[in-house]
């Protein structure tokens, strides 16, 4: 054979498969680009779910000895658990595996779901039974608008013209500890599983306690600790924390509450009552401007163990924890 021949052969071989998926595929198509004037049977998958299989089959009958491209189309992917890649997905050096968008399109891939069905509840709050829905039975701890991260509902408010001092209340008191406990920012003991609120702090509409976080950096801004609250005394100002935190408690540490439905107060706050499956939102516009959003995963994207992967040209939104977890893996970006 001429080598200018035997060099196009050997070009023609090396190109990776080409997968697509796109909002308007059929998971029973074949995820290739149809030819002209062909059946209907090729065409792009509907979900990256079902171009995960197609790359599990090819990998392990051999048939990608160039590698393969999975491109997504643009438009928004609803994932129902992170996509999850291991040494079942994963290409070599020489045939690597890429998930990516589309040339220059930028799918979205997110965790969540619409939130509808609102209807008044009070004080210009909304309710929404999600019984029924995927997000029945979940405990999300995000909403969005508009794409905009939306507060559960908290005391104090986020005060965006004073983010320093208006957000925030100060620990008036604190407990002696025993030397142990000692707070790493000045060595001098305190508790770190109580403290004393100001008076206008605690008030007598709090309901559901095992629901409400305490948010503070403790010992005087050294770490940040989110832990459960175990009670309020109203009476003496003591919030009881049901764990501990990170460091002793000072007096001035800053903190704030959250997680009751008696501080929904302000636009753009939201509760959520997991025993009612009902969801509290007070919008900051009308809901005509956006969708509501709330997670029904943790993470988007989990590469464990896998070799030789690339995820390229997304944009990953709205979940409840790290988009992104990378663990064991060799040669993935």
């Amino acid at each position: 054979m001429p080598a200018a021949l035997l060099l196009f052969a050997t070009a023609v071989q090396a190109a990776p498969l080409e997968l697509f998926v796109a909002t308007t595929g059929r998971d029973t198509w074949s995820g290739r680009l149809p030819a002209a004037n062909a059946a209907r049977t090729d065409g792009p998958f509907a979900t990256p779910a079902h171009a995960q299989q197609e790359v599990r089959r090819l990998l392990a009958a051999g048939q990608l000895p160039a590698g393969v491209t999975v491109n997504l189309r643009a438009g928004t992917y609803e994932l129902s658990k992170p996509l999850t890649l291991g040494p079942e997905d994963s290409g070599s050096a020489d045939a690597p595996v890429v998930w990516r968008g589309y040339r220059d399109e930028r799918p979205v891939l997110t965790g969540s779901r619409v939130v509808s069905g609102f209807r008044p509840f009070r004080d210009g709050i909304l309710q929404a039974d999600l019984k029924g829905t995927p997000l029945a039975g979940k405990a999300f701890r995000q909403l969005f608008f508009g794409g905009e991260r939306m507060v559960m509902a908290r005391y104090p408010n986020v005060d965006p013209a004073d983010p320093h001092r208006g957000t925030w209340a100060f620990v008036a008191d604190s407990d002696p500890a025993p030397a142990t406990n000692n707070s790493v920012s000045d060595n001098v003991a305190r508790t770190k599983d109580h403290f004393t609120a100001t008076q206008d702090v605690i008030k007598p509409g709090w309901e559901h306690l095992a629901r409400a976080e305490v948010c503070i950096h403790p010992a005087y801004g050294w770490a940040w600790s989110v832990v459960p609250v175990k009670a309020a005394d109203r009476a003496t100002g003591v919030v009881s924390l049901g764990k501990d935190v990170g460091y002793g408690i000072m007096v001035g540490d800053r903190y704030f509450v959250r997680g009751l439905l008696a501080e929904l107060d302000v636009p753009g706050e939201w509760y959520l009552d997991p025993d009612s499956a009902t969801l509290y939102f007070k919008p900051p516009a009308d809901l005509a401007a956006g969708e509501v959003r709330a997670p029904v995963t943790d993470r988007l994207l989990v590469l464990e163990k896998a070799a030789h992967v690339t995820l390229r040209g997304f944009d990953l939104e709205a979940c409840d924890g790290d988009a992104v977890r990378i663990q064991d893996c060799e040669s993935c970006r």
